[in-house]
């Protein structure tokens, strides 16, 4: 059987998100997924085509890449379904370097577009994903302890920020983002919580793997996130305050807190 170096999720992500998921062919350059007003959530139509292909025999195959190079960012390109299908079917009339220029003209235009296309309504969507990302992030870690009356939830906000703007992105390996979210979890419980009982008692570690989700839904939204950290970290610091005041945050019932401490 052959064996196919196909895209994972991850980098057909970050292929729509550089492309401004438009089709990158700039005679077409059509919008290759929309939000269903019924769900809100994005509905992708689109297609990561492989530049060269991934198995022997297929369209533009180059013997002389690694398996890592041909599944990787670099060989991949956004395009419609009509125009995916047109590359293939007609390769003497779509060459790689045909293809790659498309390519780097489709990820400029999309750094342009992304400064000028940016509305409310996508800051709106934006800020309820960050939202639910810190509540889901708070409630992973389970431990007890009563919150100190000093505590300055600005500066919770801030290690929030930058560990996922900053020092999570979507490919770093799963082990590395269990050891950072770990790291800041224990800083905000160091001083959040006085009398803490239980010590990194229990970490939920499908979070690293909920967060690439919800970096990816960010990813369809045009925002600056540099641009709006104040408001981003407006909404982190408020649902912090608010999870730690209704003891949302770090919650163990006593039974669970007794059976760790036995």
């Amino acid at each position: 059987m052959t064996i196919r170096d196909d895209f994972s999720d991850s980098v057909k992500e970050q292929i729509r998100f550089l492309s401004g998921y438009r089709c990158s062919n700039p005679d077409c350059r059509e919008k290759v997924f929309y939000i269903s007003p019924e769900t809100n959530r994005k509905i992708n139509l689109g297609v990561i085509a492989h530049i060269c292909a991934a198995s022997p025999g297929g369209p533009r195959y180059d013997y002389s890449m690694t398996g890592e190079e041909r599944r990787g960012e670099g060989n991949g390109i956004l395009l419609c379904a009509k125009c995916a299908s047109l590359i293939d079917r007609d390769m003497d009339a779509y060459p790689v370097g045909l293809l790659r220029n498309w390519k780097r003209m489709a990820y400029a235009n999309a750094k342009k577009e992304f400064v000028f296309l940016s509305t409310p309504d996508d800051l709106t969507r934006a800020l309820s994903v960050i939202r639910e990302l810190v509540r889901v992030f708070l409630s992973s870690y389970r431990t007890h302890g009563k919150v100190v009356p000093e505590a300055r939830f600005r500066g919770y906000a801030s290690m929030m920020f930058r560990l996922f703007f900053e020092d999570l992105p979507v490919e770093h390996d799963y082990d590395n983002k269990v050891m950072c979210c770990l790291r800041t979890l224990d800083m905000i419980s160091f001083n959040v919580l006085e009398n803490v009982s239980v010590r990194v008692s229990h970490f939920d570690r499908s979070f690293p793997r909920r967060y690439d989700l919800f970096m990816e839904e960010l990813g369809t939204y045009s925002i600056d996130i540099q641009k709006n950290k104040g408001r981003i970290l407006d909404v982190i610091e408020e649902t912090t305050r608010c999870m730690f005041m209704s003891e949302e945050a770090f919650c163990m019932n006593k039974e669970e807190n007794i059976s760790h401490q036995s």
